[in-house]
């Protein structure tokens, strides 16, 4: 099972040589992310954590878009009420008055991706938005960039370029990276 395997020395050495020349030039040695690439040893990933997702993530890749213009409302004010509601729903500093006209246009618009309640969506790739952890960084700046501008990201598919064994090692050792991911069920 892979939680077994990534508890396997031996494995976690291939598995760490695989890393290094399959995923780190986007993931950063040991995982801890880049600007714009997820940091695999954090607690919570925008596709899920779980053995079965991650071993789909690297089989087939993801695509995550959140479209510009989608929102918000009202021009670079609805761009700064988004932005106070976000840091709202983190429990940071923000405009009170900004993140209730924000929560307005969250709940009509935002929802349907990163839930009523800004915990995400791990089926569609939708972040939590009231985690600590930002694949495009999480100052006011960098939130209403993404509100105005929009994201796309993009995780290439490894199928077809690794073996059915290589893919498994390699997911082993991703799922290796978190504590809390190591501690879940077995999975393939």
């Amino acid at each position: 099972a892979l939680t077994t395997l990534a508890r396997d020395p031996q494995a976690r050495k291939i598995g760490q040589r695989l890393f290094g020349v399959h995923c780190a030039q986007c993931h950063g040695e040991g995982g801890r992310g880049n600007f714009g690439f997820p940091n695999l040893a954090a607690a919570a990933w925008q596709w899920g954590g779980s053995p079965a997702a991650t071993a789909e993530s690297i089989r087939a890749g993801r695509v995550g878009v959140m479209p510009a213009g989608i929102c918000p409302r009202g021009g670079e004010r609805g761009v700064s009420d988004g932005t106070a509601h976000v840091l709202a729903l983190g429990r940071r500093p923000h405009d009170a008055a900004a993140a209730a006209r924000g929560a307005a246009q969250f709940q009509a618009i935002c929802t349907a991706c990163h839930g009523a309640e800004g915990r995400g969506n791990d089926a569609r790739g939708a972040p939590d938005l009231t985690d600590a952890e930002w694949l495009y960084g999480g100052s006011e700046d960098q939130i209403a960039f993404s509100i105005r501008n929009g994201r796309n990201g993009q995780m290439p598919a490894h199928e077809g370029r690794l073996d059915a064994d290589t893919l498994h090692v390699l997911t082993a050792y991703v799922l290796g990276l978190g504590a809390a991911r190591a501690a879940t069920p077995d999975g393939p």
